[in-house]
Protein backbone atom coordinates (compact mmCIF):
# COMPACT_ATOMS: atom_id res chain seq x y z
CA UNK A 1 0.00 0.00 0.00
CA UNK A 2 1.44 3.15 -0.88
CA UNK A 3 0.62 5.38 2.09
CA UNK A 4 2.16 8.21 0.82
CA UNK A 5 -0.43 8.96 -2.32
CA UNK A 6 -3.29 7.83 0.04
CA UNK A 7 -2.38 9.93 3.11
CA UNK A 8 -0.21 12.87 2.17
CA UNK A 9 -0.78 14.61 5.47
CA UNK A 10 1.22 11.93 7.68
CA UNK A 11 4.01 14.27 9.57
CA UNK A 12 7.48 12.48 11.12
CA UNK A 13 5.83 12.27 14.55
CA UNK A 14 2.81 9.83 13.05
CA UNK A 15 5.53 7.73 10.72
CA UNK A 16 7.62 7.28 13.93
CA UNK A 17 4.43 6.22 15.98
CA UNK A 18 3.15 3.81 12.83
CA UNK A 19 7.15 2.07 12.95
CA UNK A 20 5.86 1.35 17.06
CA UNK A 21 3.17 -0.94 16.97
CA UNK A 22 3.14 -3.66 18.58
CA UNK A 23 1.25 -5.49 16.73
CA UNK A 24 2.83 -7.40 13.26
CA UNK A 25 2.02 -8.13 10.04
CA UNK A 26 3.17 -12.11 10.52
CA UNK A 27 1.34 -12.33 14.50
CA UNK A 28 -1.84 -10.75 12.48
CA UNK A 29 -1.55 -13.53 10.10
CA UNK A 30 -0.62 -16.56 12.46
CA UNK A 31 -3.60 -15.33 14.56
CA UNK A 32 -6.28 -15.30 11.50
CA UNK A 33 -4.59 -18.49 10.75
CA UNK A 34 -5.87 -20.13 13.75
CA UNK A 35 -9.21 -19.17 12.97
CA UNK A 36 -9.20 -21.07 9.78
CA UNK A 37 -8.12 -17.65 7.39
CA UNK A 38 -5.03 -17.77 5.30
CA UNK A 39 -3.37 -14.46 4.44
CA UNK A 40 -0.12 -13.61 2.48
CA UNK A 41 2.58 -11.41 4.63
CA UNK A 42 1.45 -8.41 2.77
CA UNK A 43 -2.55 -8.26 2.83
CA UNK A 44 -1.95 -8.95 6.73
CA UNK A 45 -0.06 -5.57 6.17
CA UNK A 46 -2.33 -3.77 4.53
CA UNK A 47 -5.42 -4.88 7.38
CA UNK A 48 -3.21 -3.49 9.68
CA UNK A 49 -2.83 -0.33 8.16
CA UNK A 50 -6.51 -0.28 7.88
CA UNK A 51 -7.54 -1.13 11.18
CA UNK A 52 -4.80 1.29 12.17
CA UNK A 53 -6.83 4.00 10.48
CA UNK A 54 -10.22 3.28 12.02
CA UNK A 55 -9.03 3.14 15.36
CA UNK A 56 -7.43 6.49 14.72
CA UNK A 57 -10.30 8.09 13.04
CA UNK A 58 -12.77 6.40 16.02
CA UNK A 59 -10.53 8.24 18.86
CA UNK A 60 -10.59 11.50 16.57
CA UNK A 61 -14.05 11.40 16.31
CA UNK A 62 -14.31 10.49 20.30
CA UNK A 63 -12.35 13.05 21.13
CA UNK A 64 -13.73 16.13 18.90
CA UNK A 65 -17.36 14.58 20.09
CA UNK A 66 -16.24 15.09 23.89
CA UNK A 67 -14.67 18.27 23.49
CA UNK A 68 -18.35 20.22 23.25
CA UNK A 69 -18.71 18.68 26.74
CA UNK A 70 -18.08 20.71 30.17
CA UNK A 71 -16.10 18.11 32.57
Amino acid sequence: MNNTLLYPYWTTMEQNVRAKRRLTADDARKALHKEGIDISEKEAEEILEFLYILAKLSVSQYVSNNDDQVI
